[in-house]
C-alpha cells in the first residue's frame, strides 16, 4: 500500500509463500490489473473515472472516483487516517502551552529584576556576591586540601579550607568552661568524624562549620602533621559559628 497523506493506492502485490530473493523481496509478484491503478494515471487511460478537477500535467486523479471506492483500499485509507489523527500533535494546545511558558518566563525575569533592584537599593547585593564568592573559594580550598596535605598548600588558600566541630549548643560560641584547647576536623572529607557525635543519645549537640582563616582570627591554630585535624588554642569567645546540623 502507498499513501501520500490524501490518497491511497496499491503499489505492488507479492506472493506470500513465494521464494525470497537475495535482496530480501519475493521473487514472484502478482499482476492485479486495475487493482494496481496508481493515484494519478495518464489522461486518456482513465476509462472515464478520472477526476477532471485534479490534473497534473499529463496525469489525472484516479483516487476520487475509482480507488476510493475499492473496499480494500478504502479500509487501508481509513486506517491511515485514524493513525494520523491519533498521532498528530495538538497544534493549538502546543501554541497555548508555549505562550503560557513564555508568559511565565517573562514574569520570572521581571521578578528577578525586581529582586535585584531591591537588593541593590538595600545594599545587600554586594553581601550576596561576597557570600557566593566565599563559598567558591571554600570549595576550591577543600579540593586542594583533599589531594594535598593541608600543610603544603599556600596560607591564603589554607585559610579557606573548611573545618568542622561537634559541640553542645550552649558552647557553640566558644569556649567551653575550663577548656584551653579544642580540635576541629579539617576538610569535607573528614567531616564525618565530627558528624558522628550527632546521635539521638547526644541531644542538644550541633555541628559547626568554620574555616582555618576564621579560627586564626580568634585563637592560635596548630594543624596536625597529617592535615586531618587541627587544634585551636588560646581562643576568645565569639557570638556564634555557623551551625549546619544538630542531633
Amino acid at each position: 500500500f502507498c499513501n501520500n497523506g490524501t490518497k491511497s493506492w496499491i503499489g505492488s502485490i507479492e506472493m506470500a509463500h513465494g521464494k525470497t530473493s537475495a535482496t530480501g523481496v519475493k521473487k514472484t509478484w502478482v499482476d492485479a490489473g486495475d487493482l494496481m491503478t496508481t493515484a494519478y494515471d495518464y489522461i486518456g487511460q482513465d476509462d472515464g473515472y478520472g477526476n477532471r478537477a485534479d490534473k497534473r500535467g499529463h496525469y489525472i486523479d484516479m483516487y476520487s472516483n475509482y480507488l476510493s471506492k475499492i473496499p480494500l483500499i478504502k479500509e487501508y485509507h481509513e486506517y491511515k487516517r485514524r493513525r494520523e489523527v491519533k498521532t498528530k500533535p495538538d497544534i493549538t494546545s502546543n501554541i497555548l502551552r508555549n505562550r503560557q511558558t513564555l508568559r511565565e518566563s517573562i514574569s520570572e525575569k521581571r521578578l528577578t529584576k525586581q529582586i535585584a533592584i531591591k537588593l541593590l537599593r538595600e545594599g545587600k547585593f554586594r553581601k550576596l556576591y561576597s557570600s557566593l564568592k566565599r563559598e567558591i573559594k571554600i570549595k576550591i580550598a577543600n579540593l586542594f586540601a583533599y589531594y594535598f596535605n593541608v600543610n603544603k598548600i599556600p596560607t591564603w588558600l589554607q585559610n579557606y579550607v573548611p573545618v568542622y566541630r561537634a559541640v553542645h549548643r550552649k558552647y557553640a560560641g566558644l569556649p567551653n568552661e575550663g577548656e584551653k584547647m579544642n580540635y576541629w576536623s579539617v576538610g569535607d572529607y573528614n567531616k564525618a568524624y565530627s558528624a558522628k557525635f550527632l546521635h539521638p543519645s547526644n541531644p542538644g549537640v550541633v555541628l559547626m562549620r568554620s574555616t582555618i582563616g576564621e579560627l586564626r582570627r580568634v585563637g592560635k591554630v596548630v594543624i596536625h602533621g597529617e592535615g586531618n585535624k587541627l587544634y585551636l588554642k588560646d581562643f576568645k569567645r565569639l557570638k556564634s559559628f555557623e551551625i549546619i546540623d544538630s542531633s
